[in-house]
């Protein structure tokens, strides 16, 4: 493959064609082989490219399920052009979710507001969500935190998409984590391990002073 880091055992071309094919007409199985054969070469690929400074914050094998659903939304744009052609085209959308997430990372940082808070803990970042959901309910506490409730939201928005509706539906809209399960498809100890995932790079986003949260 072009790209340095990548291994080149890949599959047969014609294989290779047959899968695409059939993943194309709505194979889950030939879907499943042609993300899984990759997925380590992959791994491997973006954990090298993921900067020192950032690997609390992304984690590669986030960053690959992003583009396995990018690819297969794009799977009949694929073309067969030799053993180690879906690795060049995966590798791609890869690299450039990577790309995307350390640019997000980096503005929010130039920005300022996510660095805000710190010194957190599980407890205090679920507190803030709590204020969040229903500030209502705590206005003198939202008014004194009404800082730290700007940077957590910010750092909700860097979360990759299913940590992101997963915050959503168990803490900002309040359902059991049988109930959000359900509503993203998923096993409810998926969802208590996308939470769980959540709430430490909401802990990693947020910086080290402990401003807002020391107290919550």
């Amino acid at each position: 493959m072009s790209h340095d880091g990548i291994d080149k055992t890949t599959l047969q071309d014609e294989t290779l064609s047959d899968l695409v094919a059939r993943a194309v007409q709505g194979d889950s199985v030939a879907v499943t082989v042609l993300l899984t054969e990759s997925y380590d070469r992959m791994r491997r690929f973006l954990a090298a490219r993921i900067p020192r400074s950032m690997q609390a914050l992304i984690d590669a094998d986030d960053v690959l399920q992003d583009a396995h659903v990018d690819a297969y939304r794009n799977l009949h744009r694929f073309e067969v052009r030799g053993p180690d052609s879906f690795d060049r085209w995966l590798g791609t959308i890869a690299l450039r979710r990577l790309r995307n997430q350390i640019q997000r990372y980096r503005a929010a940082k130039r920005g300022g507001g996510a660095a805000a808070i710190g010194g957190a803990t599980d407890d205090s970042i679920v507190t803030m969500l709590d204020i969040m959901a229903s500030p209502e309910k705590t206005p003198s506490r939202r008014a004194a935190r009404g800082e730290a409730l700007e940077a957590v939201a910010a750092a909700i928005e860097l979360l990759p998409e299913a940590y992101r509706q997963a915050v959503q539906l168990v803490y900002l809209d309040g359902l059991g984590v049988e109930d959000a399960a359900a509503r993203m498809g998923r096993t409810p100890s998926a969802v208590r391990n996308l939470c769980h995932k959540a709430k430490r790079k909401l802990l990693a986003v947020l910086g080290s002073r402990t401003r807002y949260l020391s107290d919550s």
